[in-house]
């Protein structure tokens, strides 16, 4: 009879115990990290789970948001420094007074911006 309440204490003690990460086993037994992170590691986790279920649309719609705005950037960027160009080559171009149509200058301006002469 004491084989199979031993049988049946090591099946609690099995079904109680949760399986631990592979990284719990690896940080706090080998390399031997203090025990009372592993608890506040585990509930940080654990809360953080937690907050991420009850919160999911409103994590989707962040994650939309900061990747439509990377990927808007580049654009963005490009469009202004071609703007500076030719703002600065329409009022270099009036300095000099080198031409008097504003549809001529402007033309030169954006030829010039694009790598033209």
């Amino acid at each position: 009879m004491s084989s199979s309440s031993q049988k049946i204490s090591s099946e609690r003690r099995n079904k109680k115990d949760p399986q631990l990460p592979w990284w719990v086993e690896l940080l706090f037994v080998q390399v031997g990290l203090p025990d009372n992170w592993l608890s506040s590691i585990l509930k940080s986790k654990k809360n953080g789970q937690a907050f991420i279920n009850d919160n999911k649309r409103k994590i989707y719609y962040l994650f939309l948001i900061i990747f439509t705005l990377i990927c808007i950037q580049p654009v963005t960027k490009y469009y202004s420094r071609q703007n500076r160009c030719i703002k600065w080559s329409i009022n270099k171009t009036l300095e000099n007074n080198e031409y008097e149509d504003k549809e001529l200058i402007n033309a030169i301006a954006i030829n010039y911006c694009n790598g033209g002469i």
